[in-house]
């Protein structure tokens, strides 16, 4: 891993976020959630152990953990978790689909993750997601 790197990494660890993910769509996160650590996992198999994916299974076990046994809608996480979260969505060509029937759940749940990268340092989320 390259020192930009570990340094965004110790930064982000530091940094906390608060999003908000309705009740109404909160199974589907879950589920979705689950998906994509399946598919990191696999990703991490396949290419040999990257470091890098093995933190970001690690940061997306914990994320799971969180917004399964968290019963409020407003999700205190760190920098890493948001950013593996939005990775997730982003990802999930299946939750897309399924928002759309939820539109003004999903129109605010993307908008709670816009104002979010307003508030971070775009070179530096750049370089974590890389």
């Amino acid at each position: 891993m390259s020192e930009l790197k570990e340094e965004v990494y110790r930064m982000f660890n530091g940094e906390n976020v608060t999003i908000l993910i309705q009740k109404s769509i909160k199974k589907l996160v879950v589920k979705e959630m689950r998906k994509y650590i399946e598919a990191l996992e696999l990703e991490y198999e396949f290419f040999g152990g990257s470091i890098e994916v093995a933190e970001d299974i690690r940061v997306a076990r914990n994320l799971f953990s969180l917004i399964l046994t968290n019963d409020n809608e407003n999700i205190k996480m760190t920098v890493p978790q948001f950013l593996v979260f939005e990775s997730m969505l982003y990802c999930s060509s299946t939750l897309m689909e399924s928002f759309r029937e939820l539109n003004y759940e999903y129109s605010e749940l993307y908008k709670s993750i816009e104002e979010i990268f307003k508030m971070l340092d775009k070179s530096h989320s750049e370089e974590y997601i890389m």
